[in-house]
């Protein structure tokens, strides 16, 4: 009896730890999670919020520059912080913006540094236009990222509403030396705020796969199965559901019906579920 109570209580530490945030890394469900596992549930997460919040400064960017063409006042917009710079080239339809962060520039608690590259082909009669971005010397809480990406946008998806394909190819850097990748494509169908520049009202549902790969050959994959919500004006993902494949571990993250908490379910593959904290 002992041995048993003994077994839960290593299992059910071990799954506070896996998902207290929200992305997570390699362990095994019945052991308690190592140093390095730990180290790579917090990397995951991380890369989650600098992709999330890159994605953001894109979207923002690019809809701004585009603000006549979407009838909106570009006046309005709050995309480039005060404390970055933005330099716009324009070459008959070509575009290249450069938001330059310089040594350090605060936003929303956190802090970036270098800068963020973006061109497109403009094209008012297009229904699609490719917007490719890269990052130069850039970092992420001191954390670097390096990667040529792009996101599809799309004028008017099969529901009517603007829709971003966010094509993921990074490499991610961290101070102490350790590394990791991410890949996949994230579509990003927008449901609230197309009729301003003002990035905070912005709500999108998301859908898709990614997968990330650590320098010690660990990969964690994830997919959309009902589309996660994401309000900009939040930190948090307030509903939605991803299956989870890890290493020795799977099931169902489930981030609830739409409240703006921390609160999230996990549900194992044997049918049990877990009240879980996000961060």
């Amino acid at each position: 009896m002992y041995n048993l109570l003994r077994f839960k209580g290593i299992l059910i530490l071990t799954l506070i730890l896996i998902f207290q945030s929200c992305s997570d890394d390699d362990s095994n469900s019945t052991e308690v999670l190592s140093q390095e596992e730990r180290s790579n549930l917090r990397m995951n997460h991380q890369i989650d919020q600098a992709e999330w919040n890159l994605a953001n400064f894109v979207i923002g960017l690019y809809v701004a520059n585009e603000a006549n063409d979407f009838g909106r006042l570009a006046s309005q917009n709050n995309t480039v912080p005060d404390c970055a710079t933005l330099t716009v080239v324009m070459e008959q339809n070509y575009r290249e913006l450069t938001l330059d962060f310089g040594d350090g520039c605060s936003v929303n608690g956190n802090t970036y540094t270098g800068k963020l590259i973006i061109d497109y082909i403009r094209d008012t009669s297009a229904q699609n236009v490719l917007i490719n971005y890269e990052l130069v010397d850039f970092y992420f809480n001191q954390i670097g990222l390096e990667g040529n990406l792009s996101i599809l946008f799309n004028r008017s998806n099969s529901n009517g509403n603007l829709q971003f394909t966010n094509n993921l190819s990074l490499d991610i850097l961290w101070p102490d030396g350790a590394q990791a990748s991410r890949s996949g494509q994230k579509i990003m169908e927008q449901i609230a705020g197309a009729d301003t520049v003002d990035i905070t009202d912005n709500v999108f549902l998301i859908t898709g796969f990614w997968l990330s790969t650590f320098r010690n050959g660990n990969t964690h994959s994830y997919e959309v199965l009902d589309a996660l919500r994401r309000e900009v004006s939040c930190a948090y993902i307030v509903a939605g559901t991803v299956a989870v494949e890890r290493t020795n571990f799977s099931g169902i993250l489930d981030f609830g019906m739409g409240n703006c908490d921390n609160r999230a379910t996990f549900t194992l593959v044997t049918g049990e579920t877990i009240n879980i904290e996000l961060n």
